[in-house]
């Protein structure tokens, strides 16, 4: 399960929380903050679910990690809090730091019982469209019906998705 809230005026606050396994501070140094960490060489093609879930196998999506920093799009730093193994670890990312692409702010760890892991970043710019990017999301995981996502609190409806995401005219010479 995802959930994502998406403002409707800068200054707020976008969120994507799951429901998956999260990360140990370990694991976060070496998946979200190595540049283009190869994701099929590291942990393979498959999605690790939690242990009580009932899932066939199905493929991850993603693959160098291009995504991953996506938040920067609408300000220079994003927040995450990611709990794995009952301890819930927060990290403040940014562009901030003089000398460096990305540096991780601060850290803080506690004790924690849910596992999965929430992002979220104040709107400063780029504010999204909840309606585009329930379509862009909807045709990303079509073929995933038991990958539930919500948008603002409303499940997407992935077999439902009208087709065509968007269109353009390219001029060939």
């Amino acid at each position: 399960l995802v959930e994502i809230v998406i403002p409707t005026q800068l200054g707020q606050t976008l969120t994507i929380i799951d429901n998956g396994v999260g990360m140990t501070k370990a694991q976060f140094q070496q998946r979200w903050m190595t540049i283009r960490y190869n994701r099929t060489t590291h942990q393979g093609m498959d999605v690790e679910f939690p242990p009580e879930t009932k899932h066939t196998k199905r493929k991850a999506f993603g693959r160098n990690g291009i995504g991953r920093h996506g938040l920067l799009c609408f300000n220079d730093n994003y927040k995450i809090e990611t709990s794995r193994e009952g301890i819930q670890h927060q990290f403040n990312v940014t562009t901030r730091e003089k000398g460096k692409p990305l540096a991780v702010l601060d850290m803080e760890s506690t004790a924690y019982i849910k596992r999965g892991t929430k992002l979220s970043v104040v709107v400063d710019k780029n504010l999204p469209s909840p309606a585009y990017i329930s379509q862009v999301i909807s045709a990303r995981f079509i073929a995933t019906p038991d990958f539930r996502i919500s948008v603002n609190g409303e499940i997407l409806e992935l077999e439902d998705h009208p087709g065509i995401v968007d269109s353009c005219v390219i001029k060939c010479d």
